[in-house]
């Protein structure tokens, strides 16, 4: 279900000037023409634009629903959240534990496991029967979306699901965008990849072709007890689960983050698939590296701010107006 927010990217793009292309999978290519073409040599980014959600795996006698996730989704961060049950008609609901009425159960409320198996969605409609639930259109395979539940405070903290990996794509738009705006070319041709399968498992891989040199991946960075990313500056990533990345590259982000005065960190990622690793899962040829916005609760209700955006946005010019192919 990614198809209305990558022709709301597009029609950004195009307003820029920037022409596109969408391939069968509804993944999105754009080109920012550099003042090097040559072959071989061109810089990538990528981005996804898929979020994490569920889908309804079983009508349940009392007329609610279970689920599976779509991504690596915890049943810990859903417990209560708000949601969109995508059926013949739209049907919101709330996402709950099995045992959720603290009167009646009490202390089992705190002990019964946390599992996608003990959850259910409580329908906002008149169904207390498996009979009512079908009645009103839903089936099993229908998919269901989680309320953002966006927030944006006084003190530059923005709040909200799938940051991962929206707030990305912005930062990464508004890096075009300014550039565009002031008139600057990229150093060479660079290759603008959205993909909308990077949460289940694709990624960018399918995008990538002959010309692409370099690629750069944007997502998030985990500010979380272990880690070292910047929670307000943008992360340059050295490694993740799979292995690390381009070092040569990822050393010249690095010095393009301190020639510039752009706040930045270095982590390692042990637990952690992006673009860049579905780009060399696929078998291309080509160096790697990771950028990141810091974000608290990955995967949860996340948390990012204003100036880790902005950081993130300042490297990715940067990086379009200096990273030669050399």
């Amino acid at each position: 279900m990614t198809k209305d927010v990558m022709f709301l990217v597009r029609h950004e793009l195009q307003q820029l000037g920037l022409p596109t292309s969408v391939t069968r999978s509804g993944a999105l290519k754009a080109t920012f023409e550099g003042h090097d073409s040559s072959v071989n040599h061109e810089l990538g980014f990528a981005a996804h634009l898929d979020t994490l959600g569920a889908m309804v795996t079983q009508i349940k006698p009392n007329g609610r629903v279970s689920l599976t996730p779509l991504g690596s989704l915890p049943a810990r961060s859903v417990e209560g959240a708000r949601a969109l049950l995508h059926s013949r008609e739209p049907i919101r609901g709330t996402f709950l534990p099995l045992l959720a009425s603290g009167h009646a159960h009490y202390d089992e409320i705190n002990t019964q496991p946390v599992d996608w198996s003990n959850l259910e969605m409580r329908l906002d409609i008149r169904s207390d029967s498996a009979a009512d639930t079908h009645a009103a259109g839903v089936e099993v395979g229908d998919i269901v979306s989680l309320d953002p539940q966006e927030f944006f405070s006084d003190t530059g903290f923005i709040t909200s699901r799938f940051l991962d990996n929206k707030a990305g794509v912005a930062a990464l738009m508004a890096a075009v965008h300014a550039c565009v705006q002031a008139g600057i070319r990229p150093a060479r041709q660079v290759q603008l990849l959205f993909c909308v399968t990077e949460e289940v498992g694709g990624g960018a891989g399918h995008l990538v072709n002959e010309a692409i040199a370099d690629v750069i991946a944007i997502d998030i960075a985990l500010c979380a007890e272990g880690q070292n990313s910047h929670p307000y500056g943008v992360t340059i990533a050295f490694k993740d689960l799979f292995g690390p990345y381009d070092q040569i590259l990822a050393h010249r982000l690095v010095n393009l983050a301190e020639d510039n005065g752009i706040a930045h960190a270095r982590d390692v990622f042990p637990q952690y698939f992006s673009d860049a690793r579905a780009i060399r899962d696929a078998g291309h040829d080509v160096r790697l590296a990771l950028l990141g916005f810091g974000c608290d609760a990955s995967h949860g209700y996340e948390r990012t701010h204003t100036a880790s955006l902005l950081s993130l946005s300042r490297l990715c010019v940067c990086a379009m107006r200096e990273l030669n192919a050399s």
